[in-house]
């Protein structure tokens, strides 16, 4: 299963097939390598997303590949980032203050955590 995120990280597009894709000089799009790729397409959709953002209007995508998507997602409304789905800046806030969010970043970092900092970051 892939997701469409625009460089918000919100998800533009949930779907099960999805092709990097460019156009030829003729005018038709065909699949390409991503390294060769101007734009993203979902089948599921029949809609293409530039990889670039090209003027004003239209931002640039990135195609991330997951298991599976939480029931309840919906495109256009949920964002994606680091593994985890939310719907505000509040919530993203929240997500990377959690506690095991907090465990990984120390643990990652070679240090130790205790109850009463777990206890302070959610507040």
């Amino acid at each position: 299963m892939y997701l469409i995120l625009n460089s918000e990280y919100k998800v533009m597009d949930i779907c099960e097939v999805a092709k990097y894709v460019r156009r030829q000089s003729n005018g038709i799009v065909v699949s390409c390598p991503q390294d060769d790729a101007e734009a993203i397409y979902s089948d599921d959709s029949n809609t293409f997303y530039p990889i670039e953002r090209t003027g004003f209007v239209a931002e640039g995508h990135t195609l991330v590949q997951v298991d599976s998507v939480l029931d309840g997602v919906v495109a256009g409304y949920y964002y994606y980032r680091n593994g985890e789905f939310y719907t505000s800046d509040r919530e993203l806030d929240k997500l990377s203050k959690s506690p095991e969010k907090v465990k990984e970043t120390v643990d990652a970092q070679g240090g130790i955590i205790d109850d009463l900092l777990v206890t302070i970051l959610e507040a």
